[in-house]
């Protein structure tokens, strides 16, 4: 008994499941259609073209009155393509299988493969087509060669498409060109920019189409240098995502670009990377300070800078190439001689100077102390024999 019941029930599912949906009707609001690939266009919904009316036909390449519409259909879209009326043709037939009969049959209307719409339609025999009216309502509904023509030229009175300000069209051509300009020199973000401008002026024409279509063919190229950029190593990646999301800053490409920045930026190996790059570039900058000393001869400048870097950046290789360079002034012995005597005058020179400004300051004790302190340190300097002098007067 439950065995037979099962049955029942398989039976009444495989039914129902074979029912296609109920069939339009004019008033209904044109669900949404989905397409698997497109000939003829970049990717279309009804959504983006609520401002037009667009005559949605279901055919097939096995149906021999769909082909006998398809002449009738592309002198259609010839005759209404600039009036604000779009021509699609569904199949649910896969890209493979269609390719070549959209160009032996020279459709130049948009054309989806791979489409499963037709049963959202209720479409129980092809070829069928519908006209959807501005705003998503179906309007008629029928035989593409059975009154068609008369339909699309009555919505076009009853419900006109929303079409562009002639000057808003100008402006749109316009940004298109700049963007295409744009785009070919590299500089995708400011490209976007101006498409999506374009995609915000009210009204269909060309323009804004190709705009559409070329927003799509840029986020495509991101995507595609995003990921050629990712698979490089890490520290290569960073520094090709980084150049990547300034140059695509503002597009999705640029968002997506950011994401993988982060992403990289807390992996430990890129960390490391990127922490002994700086480590390098602060070396270098120290290097480059020490070797124009060492151009000038100025020595008592340059050791202590060698000394500087190889004791801050050891395991940097400027810092193993400064310690190099220190160890070698260091072991010339009359240089150091030269250096050490220096930096006794310096010493010296400046502890005359303080107590020059102690005398001047009527400090006169305090300038005694430090005038004998320099004699005492200083005896063979010219500094000292000064002081001797100074005391005398003290």
């Amino acid at each position: 008994m439950l065995t037979r019941t099962l049955s029942i029930a398989a039976l009444l599912l495989a039914v129902f499941a074979a029912t296609p949906a109920r069939a339009l009707n004019v008033g209904d609001k044109a669900p949404e259609i989905k397409v698997d690939d497109w000939f003829n266009t970049q990717p279309l919904t009804l959504a983006g073209l609520n401002n037009n009316i667009v005559v949605v036909e279901f055919w097939a390449t096995w149906c021999p009155p769909c082909r006998a519409s398809i002449p009738h259909l592309v002198k259609m879209h010839e005759e209404f393509k600039d009036k604000g009326v779009v021509f699609i043709g569904l199949t649910d037939e896969p890209k493979n299988k269609i390719e070549k009969f959209v160009t032996d049959m020279k459709m130049t209307y948009a054309v989806g493969a791979g489409s499963p719409s037709g049963d959202r339609y209720g479409v129980n025999g092809i070829p069928h087509a519908f006209i959807v009216a501005p705003g998503g309502q179906v309007v008629w509904h029928g035989h593409p060669m059975s009154g068609l023509d008369k339909a699309v030229e009555n919505a076009l009175r009853t419900t006109p498409p929303v079409l562009v300000d002639p000057a808003d069209k100008a402006r749109g051509e316009k940004l298109l060109a700049e963007a295409r300009d744009l785009a070919a020199g590299s500089d995708p973000a400011r490209a976007a920019a101006k498409l999506n401008e374009i995609a915000g002026i009210k009204g269909s024409f060309e323009a804004k189409d190709q705009a559409a279509a070329k927003l799509l063919e840029l986020s495509a190229q991101g995507a595609k240098e995003l990921e050629a950029a990712a698979a490089k190593p890490p520290l290569e990646a960073h520094a090709a995502v980084k150049e990547l999301a300034a140059r695509w800053a503002g597009t999705k490409a640029g968002d997506d670009a950011k994401a993988k920045l982060a992403e990289l930026e807390g992996n430990s190996e890129v960390k490391q990377a990127l922490l002994k790059n700086k480590f390098d570039e602060e070396a270098k900058v120290l290097m480059a300070g020490a070797e124009a000393a060492a151009q000038r001869s100025e020595w008592a400048k340059a050791l202590p800078l060698y000394e500087k870097i190889a004791r801050e950046y050891p395991m940097t290789q400027t810092g193993k190439e400064a310690a190099k360079k220190a160890e070698a002034l260091k072991a010339d012995k009359a240089l150091m001689a030269k250096l050490g005597a220096n930096e006794e005058t310096k010493k010296a020179d400046g502890m005359l100077r303080m107590a020059k400004s102690f005398i001047k300051n009527n400090a006169r004790e305090m300038a005694r102390e430090k005038l004998e302190a320099l004699i005492k340190e200083f005896p063979e300097s010219a500094a000292a024999g000064e002081a001797k002098e100074l005391l005398k007067s003290l």
